[in-house]
């Protein structure tokens, strides 16, 4: 049976990675690769599992698994110093392995942990990186490291000689020294790229410089029916979230780190406030916030419930709801995300599971060009507030501009959606042609 590899490590808990995951392998099976599917991940993972996907654990991981913290809005310096230190040793062993005389001399020294770890790249007749938005850098001493580490388990495929497809991304930006570099020299090897959105085609072309084609993110694909949204719809009646007189709006969040520079904690606070006293204007103006945990995992980072009860604090009780049900999978969020009537979204992929079900979205953006280059080639750029940008101010004029504005957002909406089947039976044929032809993207 002909077995193939899904890179980068995630887990179920985050729904949107959950979603990309499954529509890479979707997109692939109908591409011609039938086999056995196995995703990095570092423990088995229940709901991915049902989809037919094994797991194997990462090769090199994060340095925090060596010194852990529970509150990483902020890291101490001290704390840096300890990650750079194992980082330094994970350089130089990740990089050897990437030598084929060092996993020889692995095998015959016995590392059977190793072992276990690289053979589904061994293994492999394919790589798929799955979409996201994972690569890019903001400067600094660490970026070329953050990157490598990004881009490790690609050029630990393409060590192997493995065909690695790149399906839709966000890329850039690439601030620090050599990021730009070691991004050209990694992805100019794999056999296929795509970016998410025309911002990050064009920063990616200058870097590889030959043209990046644009498709859209796969979670736009994630399929959910009428009997599951009607599901969905009976459960939130059930928890007396749909109201009758008020209108719903989602709300996600997520405890940022800010790596864009800036007193961090600061910047953390006011989102907190802003995002607060939001809710409360919305309730005074009619609607319902209805705050939703999108992802969750066991440090602050990602976990959104930490970041959503410092919000509620200071909010009556009575006047929001907040979803937490962590049993739900990305195509049941989905089915939940279409029963409100608006979004605001920090989680980029709520606002891309709404959206796709006619849900009008105010996306505050972090992470690179992702929020803004899909808004804004969907002809809702205006409708996007960088997230170091928010103010309690601006998001209420944004979002009474997209009241205001419904109808125009919801024709745009039917228009991507209407392009969407093309778009997906277009990367398909990219994919199988690719296949066929095994040449390399250069």
């Amino acid at each position: 049976m002909s077995k193939y590899l899904i890179i980068p490590g995630c887990g179920d808990q985050n729904r949107g990675d959950q979603a990309l995951v499954w529509e890479t392998k979707r997109l692939a099976e109908d591409a011609g690769f039938v086999g056995k599917y196995i995703m990095i991940a570092s423990t088995e993972l229940t709901q991915s599992k049902s989809q037919g996907i094994s797991t194997s654990p990462p090769v090199l991981q994060h340095p925090s698994r060596v010194f852990k913290v529970k509150n990483n809005i902020r890291y101490s310096w001290r704390l840096k110093l300890s990650w750079g230190v194992v980082a330094m040793a994970d350089l130089l062993w990740s990089f050897l392995l990437l030598f084929r005389w060092f996993r020889a001399l692995v095998s015959r020294l016995g590392n059977e942990e190793m072992r276990q770890k690289l053979q589904p790249f061994a293994e492999a007749d394919a790589v798929f990186v799955k979409g996201g938005g994972f690569i890019h850098a903001y400067g600094g001493i660490t970026s070329f490291y953050y990157v490598y580490y990004l881009l490790y388990h690609i050029l630990l495929a393409l060590s192997y000689g493995k065909k690695v497809y790149v399906m839709p991304n966000s890329f850039g930006p690439f601030r620090g020294l050599g990021v730009a570099w070691l991004v050209k020299y990694t992805l100019s090897r794999c056999t296929m790229v795509f970016a998410r959105e025309s911002i990050s085609a064009e920063a990616l072309s200058n870097v590889l410089q030959r043209e990046v084609k644009v498709s859209p993110d796969v979670a736009f694909y994630l399929e959910v029916d009428d009997l599951l949204r009607e599901s969905m719809r009976q459960w939130l009646e059930s928890q007396g979230i749909l109201r009758d007189g008020r209108k719903t709006i989602a709300i996600t969040a997520r405890p940022y780190r800010f790596p864009e520079g800036g007193d961090s904690r600061s910047l953390y606070d006011d989102y907190i406030k802003s995002l607060q006293r939001l809710a409360k204007a919305l309730y005074s103006r009619g609607y319902f916030p209805v705050f939703v945990e999108h992802t969750f995992a066991n440090n602050m980072h990602e976990d959104d419930s930490q970041c959503i009860r410092e919000i509620v604090k200071g909010l009556d009780e009575r006047e929001y709801a907040f979803i937490q049900e962590r049993d739900f999978d990305c195509r049941e969020m989905k089915a939940l995300y279409s029963c409100f009537d608006f979004i605001l979204a920090t989680r980029f992929h709520s606002a891309i599971f709404a959206m796709s079900q006619n849900v009008p979205a105010l996306v505050i953006s972090y992470g690179g060009n992702k929020g803004e280059g899909i808004m804004r080639d969907m002809g809702l750029g205006e409708y996007v507030v960088p997230i170091h940008e928010v103010t309690f101010d601006v998001l209420l004029r944004k979002f009474e501009s997209l009241v205001n504005n419904v109808d125009h957002v919801k024709a745009a909406l039917y228009e991507h959606s209407t392009r969407l089947q093309l778009e997906r039976r277009m990367l398909i044929t990219e994919i199988a042609t690719e296949r066929n032809r095994g040449k390399t993207f250069e």
